[in-house]
């Protein structure tokens, strides 16, 4: 019986040991951390490759470590993360195929093996490479800088991240459209490399990098490396001051021109603003570029290219260089309101700065159309703020009641963007709700050429709290069928503790906007703005705006915009809020503006009432109303409250305190009526 028993029992240690396969980890320091973190695989410096303990690993991090060689590493077959950084690695061996993130930093690598069909990222940055093997299709961001590269592969499409300064890089594959500059994550950053040309611009470049040419074959002068053509569709606009389509020292590039796509049946595929130049990067296709001039002071010069030039971009010759537009200034004039803009807080007792841009149109774009036209440029401001003084450097109005207005000799001498800016300050029973109202109007209109732009109308809020990343939008409230401008104004401000180098502005505009109207208003500083369907792209390269301890006013930028709705807009609201990216930092989500469509019993007498005051407002509760004839009784007043959709949500006798708390959160309209007449209509909002 007990030799039946030793018997069964070397039968179960021979199947166990048939049953486990070891391999050899000839790195001592490996097989230390092995030991170390998955002693039940270990015998020695040998492995059980058929332990769960090994083949059921998802994460491995070596780094500083000392190990010179990984082998063993490839036995992991569901291993998702590998950091090996700083060790003393020459190479890998073969990598586990469920591998998505590969560390390999800081190490002597010279090589790296096959990578693996499912990475995501790789972190290959302060080795020795001169290569990389084939980037696998998942692959989103690359870091490979400090290097000694030569080239780099194929970028997969869906790349979003790549930084590889500091290599040997003389010519780079395309640069996927996906990338983006996201300080926060990963930099775009292809600086300190020998190349003298791009293959394509893209809207994560720096200015300086887009002041790199287009690659073109041949061309030994911009491309002394012999890079392959660039692909895309590039162009500049300028004043042709002698009028023969040439682009000649002391000719003007076009500033704010906007440039529309088309493809070939006439669909609209995007815009992009002008500065030095302009850039659609499309791939082989037909295609019209077009220069928008509607309403514009210049018209387009010559006939090719002219105002609407159709480009072909061949699989075999995807790039066109050169579709400039030549223009000239149209003829007679055209003087007009370009924006009215507030920057500063709009709180009662606190100042704030009122700009009015107008004059000239011409300079909007660079140029000088008008010279010789003298009238007027006159605004009236309505609401709850007092005029201080005009800012430093801008005209001393003429001031009658809440009138401001300018006498201009010769539109052509002003400065249209600084001389008509006012210092107001804000009521301090001013309430949240409560609009300043700004009307503007430029003569003379007789023989101008555009008298649509000759009158603008802008209003902005009174706020109760300080945010100084928001959205706003004007008009709030519409009538059914609208479809006029909607102008959206995103204001920003850096509230950290140094420069922002860089800022990008991300807007997905409502389906309910139609792109193809967009119009660029005014801004702070240079950008470069991207319109691909309804997806806004605004970047200010290079800003270097300063933070708000060192400079409070230095440090506020903003972008105003306009943008018209499609038609059949009705019983709706259109919404919209922006990401601010501040370099390194994570995205600010801004507030969502929003645009509603009112009855118009609802909007008739909106924003314009001083005869009562609601309070507080906002509220969660209950609101009190004022009124501002104490002597009338309450029999000859009734109150009527209605939402955003004009619906009417009570109807009652005045009373001074009215309980709110039973309703939704949102925006309501609280209407006063003496004996059924409306006497106006103002703003609640329920917390």
């Amino acid at each position: 019986m007990k030799k039946i028993v030793t018997l069964l029992a070397l039968i179960v240690c021979l199947a166990n040991l048939k049953a486990q396969t070891y391999v050899t980890i000839p790195d001592a320091n490996f097989v230390t951390w092995l030991q170390t973190n998955i002693p039940s695989a270990m015998n020695g410096n040998q492995m059980d490759i058929t332990s769960p303990a090994i083949t059921s690993q998802t994460m491995i991090v070596v780094s500083n470590q000392n190990i010179s060689d990984l082998t063993g590493i490839e036995y992991f077959t569901s291993l998702l993360y590998l950091n090996c950084e700083n060790n003393s690695l020459t190479g890998l061996p073969i990598l586990p195929n469920s591998l998505s993130t590969l560390r390999c930093a800081y190490n002597q690598l010279v090589t790296l093996p096959t990578l693996p069909t499912s990475l995501t990222r790789l972190y290959c940055q302060n080795n020795s490479l001169t290569s990389l093997p084939s980037l696998p299709n998942s692959l989103q961001w690359l870091r490979c800088y400090f290097n000694q590269l030569t080239s780099l592969p194929v970028l997969p499409v869906g790349l979003r991240g790549l930084d590889c300064h500091n290599n040997n890089i003389s010519c780079f594959p395309v640069f996927p459209e996906k990338l983006i500059s996201s300080p926060a994550i990963q930099p775009f950053d292809i600086s300190s490399n020998p190349f003298t040309c791009l293959p394509n611009y893209i809207l994560a470049m720096d200015n300086a990098t887009l002041n790199y040419p287009l690659c073109i074959s041949g061309n030994t002068l911009t491309n002394p490396n012999g890079c392959g053509t660039g692909k895309g569709i590039t162009g500049i606009v300028f004043h042709d001051l002698n009028s023969d389509c040439v682009n000649n020292t002391g000719d003007l590039l076009i500033k704010n021109g906007m440039v529309k796509l088309y493809n070939n049946s006439n669909v609209f595929l995007g815009m992009t603003n002008t500065y030095s130049s302009y850039f659609f990067n499309d791939t082989s296709g037909v295609y019209r570029v077009v220069l928008d001039t509607v309403n514009k002071p210049y018209a387009v010069q010559c006939i090719n290219p002219g105002i609407d030039s159709l480009v072909t971009l061949t699989p075999t010759y995807v790039l066109e260089d050169s579709v400039d537009f030549a223009v000239i200034c149209k003829p007679g004039f055209d003087v007009g309101v370009q924006s009215i803009n507030r920057t500063g807080f709009v709180f009662p007792g606190l100042t704030h700065t009122l700009t009015v841009v107008a004059g000239d149109m011409s300079l909007w774009n660079n140029l000088v159309c008008n010279a010789g036209i003298g009238g007027t440029v006159s605004f009236s401001v309505n609401g709850p703020v007092s005029y201080v003084v005009p800012l430093a450097g801008a005209l001393t109005p003429n001031v009658t009641g809440n009138v401001y207005t300018y006498t201009i000799a010769n539109f052509g001498t002003i400065d249209n963007f600084t001389d008509f800016r006012l210092a107001l300050t804000t009521h301090t029973n001013a309430q949240v709700g409560d609009f300043i109202c700004v009307n503007a109007t430029v003569t003379p209109v007789n023989g101008d050429n555009v008298p649509s732009n000759n009158v603008l109308e802008f209003c902005y809020p009174v706020v109760n709290s300080y945010d100084p990343n928001i959205k706003e939008v004007y008009p709030v409230t519409v009538q059914s069928n609208y479809n006029d401008w909607l102008t959206y104004t995103i204001h920003f401000q850096n509230t950290g503790n140094a420069p922002a180098v860089n800022i990008r502005l991300e807007d997905d505009l409502d389906s309910k906007l139609n792109p193809e109207t967009f119009q660029v208003m005014n801004y702070s500083h240079y950008n470069i703005l991207d319109v691909k369907g309804n997806h806004l792209t605004v970047r200010f390269p290079n800003i270097q705006l300063v933070d708000s301890t060192t400079d409070r006013h230095g440090s506020i930028g903003f972008i105003q915009y306009r943008i018209k709705p499609n038609t059949g807009w009705v019983n709706d609201t259109i919404k919209n809020k922006a990401s601010i990216y501040f370099d390194y930092n994570a995205p600010i989500i801004t507030n969502t503006a929003k645009s509603y469509i009112l009855m118009p019993t609802a909007v008739k007498e909106l924003y314009k009432v001083n005869g009562f005051d609601v309070y507080p407002n906002p509220s969660s509760s209950a609101i009190h109303i004022k009124i501002a004839d104490g002597s009338i009784t309450s029999k000859t007043y009734s109150i009527k409250i209605m939402d955003v959709l004009g619906k009417e949500i009570l109807t009652t006798n005045y009373k001074e305190e009215i309980n709110i708390s039973n309703l939704e959160k949102g925006i309501y309209f609280l209407s006063v009526y003496q004996n059924k007449a409306l006497i106006g209509t103002k703003k609640v909002v329920k917390e």
